[in-house]
């Protein structure tokens, strides 16, 4: 009986042990899901943080490319209108040609001509319009002559000065 009564404290000794890892074991899982459960509302609040975000930019670049196509349209209207004004001079100029006698007036004439088509050729020519939203026929570069402001000489006051 004894010996038995000592292999049942020996397993009682053995099931404490074994109990006392696995109740340790338990609270270490339990603490590092704990730490896992953190991190995870942490990547989540970045991750929503990161879609309002991209909800932003989407925005901004969808109202981007409304205003890019908005202002390439009106581009395009602007330059058939600043066309259509320049033919019509340019016929006119060449109608009223026609009446003029006078070689001083011919000469005028001619040198008006000549600003009306500087005038024509500054806008470029007649405008082509995209076939549609997507595809954009290359424009040709216009041949602007701009000349730069030239810096002002004077000596600009300060407060104090009198």
């Amino acid at each position: 009986m004894k010996t038995e009564l000592d292999r049942a404290n020996d397993n009682q000794r053995l099931l404490g042990r074994h109990s006392h890892r696995l109740q340790s074991k338990l609270e270490r899982q339990a603490q590092q899901l704990e730490q896992t459960e953190h991190r995870l509302q942490h990547i989540q609040r970045d991750l929503d943080s990161a879609n309002v975000q991209l909800k932003r930019w989407q925005r901004i670049a969808e109202l981007g490319f409304h205003q890019s196509s908005m202002a390439k349209a009106a581009h395009v209207d602007l330059e058939a209108r600043v066309q259509a004004t320049a033919d019509r001079m340019l016929k006119k100029v060449r109608a009223h040609e026609q009446q003029v006698r006078c070689s001083s007036c011919r000469e005028r004439m001619t040198d008006v001509e000549r600003a009306v088509l500087a005038f024509a050729s500054a806008a470029g020519p007649a405008p082509r319009s995209p076939c549609c939203q997507r595809h954009h026929r290359p424009e040709e570069p216009r041949a602007t002559t701009t000349r730069r402001p030239e810096p002002s000489r004077r000596r600009r006051r300060g407060p104090y000065d009198s």
